[in-house]
């Protein structure tokens, strides 16, 4: 058992294997991110989308709303478990089943009065879906980045202002492996004692 009062006798990959059956963003390192490469696979952006937009069209919100009710539907947001409970977690996780199942996860859902009054009310009694939230963002990031000129600075800092080598790095990425591929190619290297 590690004390996080104390210093580490472990690297953090190993940390995280030791919490990842009790919070979810731990599994995420222990696994190598399957379950958010598995997520960009079963939620593919639509055609245009871009979270550096400077405005959000109808189609990219509805695809960020359905990544996180993905997320919050699917298990019990970590961070509710700590905070408030495995109960208010399990409420949480039902409503937002209820959100997908009966359709109205299919629309806006921040045009939605019932949806806003149900985040209203999770606000108010300081439940706060924090994992959900994380595990949404590292499904938009590794989406939107994966294959475009974007990724570039994330792999070579020193080369983003260089339009041409962004655009050929993004191409060679998209040459060279898949979504799926990439994560466990992550797996691989980061299994690699050098």
């Amino acid at each position: 058992a590690q004390d996080v009062h104390e210093v580490p006798d472990i690297d953090l990959r190993s940390a995280m294997a030791l919490a990842a059956d009790r919070d979810s963003i731990a599994r995420q390192y222990a696994n190598g991110m399957r379950d958010v490469f598995e997520a960009v696979a079963l939620l593919p952006p639509p055609p245009g989308f871009s979270l550096m937009a400077g405005a959000i069209d109808a189609a990219s919100q509805h695809h960020v709303e359905r990544i996180y009710l993905h997320w919050l539907a699917g298990e019990c947001d970590s961070h509710i478990v700590r905070k408030q409970g495995e109960d208010a977690a399990q409420n949480v996780m039902a409503a937002a089943q209820a959100w997908l199942a009966d359709g109205r996860g299919a629309g806006n859902l921040d045009a939605d009065p019932a949806f806003a009054a149900w985040d209203g009310a999770l606000k108010a009694s300081g439940v706060n879906p924090g994992t959900t939230a994380d595990l949404t963002v590292a499904t938009l990031m590794i989406a939107e980045t994966w294959g475009t000129p974007r990724s570039a600075p994330l792999f070579a800092p020193s080369r983003a202002g260089d339009a041409a080598f962004c655009e050929t790095m993004a191409h060679y990425q998209r040459l060279s492996a898949s979504p799926s591929a990439v994560r466990r190619l992550l797996i691989a290297n980061d299994q690699i004692d050098v």
